[in-house]
């Protein structure tokens, strides 16, 4: 009878993980069609299309190939506001993107905008992208977090664990200031839409007091509902709405 139920449980857990792997696949394919679709769209210059069928993906999961090419539908449908936050979340996951890069200055050209005046350690962070300092602290700490706990349980007097807990030490240090880079960088914002308002109340019937171009700048200082509270570097502040105004990265 143990026997029995023991190769029943056995038999349920293969299917049941047999079953998800199928589901796996099956969702992985049509995410493959759907970008390969998008694509196509944006190859045949049906700018909308491909600026929704990329918008679908990425709310299902954030990628920088799909950012990429998000930012080049809305750069060839003349949207260089959005343009350029595409391009901006783009470089936040691969910094090295050479492409993305290039693009972002033309991007910011046609819009005729400076790029945000950024602080040393936000410039830091470019360095990797915000998934491999995520990945480098969590090691980091786990591995110290073994290297003090562990050796004292099992009287481990390896000579190498002083020098693996300056590693990993020095790992969440260089990490936590490459995550610091990045957290400072989720309160800038892009301006998307030509004549974005810049209101005196955060509402729709508040008045602006003045209108921002598409592509600029600004520093987001607080937000309220669908509205954020901004800083440009010339120093006008109001707010501006989610459909003018959108962060770069949200790490709040």
């Amino acid at each position: 009878m143990k026997r029995s139920l023991l190769t029943f449980f056995i038999v349920l857990c293969s299917g049941i993980a047999l079953l998800q792997a199928q589901e796996s696949s099956a969702s992985a394919g049509s995410l493959d069609e759907r970008f390969v679709a998008a694509n196509q769209a944006l190859s045949d210059g049906q700018f909308q299309p491909a600026i929704d069928g990329y918008t679908a993906l990425l709310a299902e999961s954030p990628s920088a190939t799909v950012y990429y090419n998000l930012g080049n539908a809305y750069y060839r449908d003349g949207q260089y506001g959005r343009a350029i936050l595409q391009y901006e979340r783009c470089l936040v996951l691969n910094p090295d993107n050479a492409d993305a890069r290039a693009n972002l200055k033309l991007a910011q050209d046609a819009a005729q905008v400076d790029p945000p005046a950024r602080t040393w350690y936000e410039n830091y962070a470019q360095a990797a992208g915000v998934n491999t300092w995520t990945w480098l602290a969590v090691v980091s700490f786990w591995g110290a977090a073994f290297l003090i706990v562990l050796p004292p349980l099992f009287r481990w007097r390896s000579p190498w664990r002083p020098l693996l807990l300056t590693l990993c030490v020095i790992g969440l240090g260089v990490s936590g200031t490459g995550l610091a880079g990045y957290h400072f960088m989720s309160q800038e914002g892009i301006v998307l839409t030509d004549d974005a308002p810049l209101k005196l109340a955060p509402t729709s019937t508040s008045p602006a007091k003045s209108f921002l171009h598409a592509g600029q700048p600004a520093d987001i200082k607080k937000t309220h509902g669908d509205y954020a509270y901004v800083v440009t570097a010339t120093g006008e502040q109001g707010w501006m709405s989610s459909d003018v105004f959108a962060p770069i990265w949200d790490m709040r």
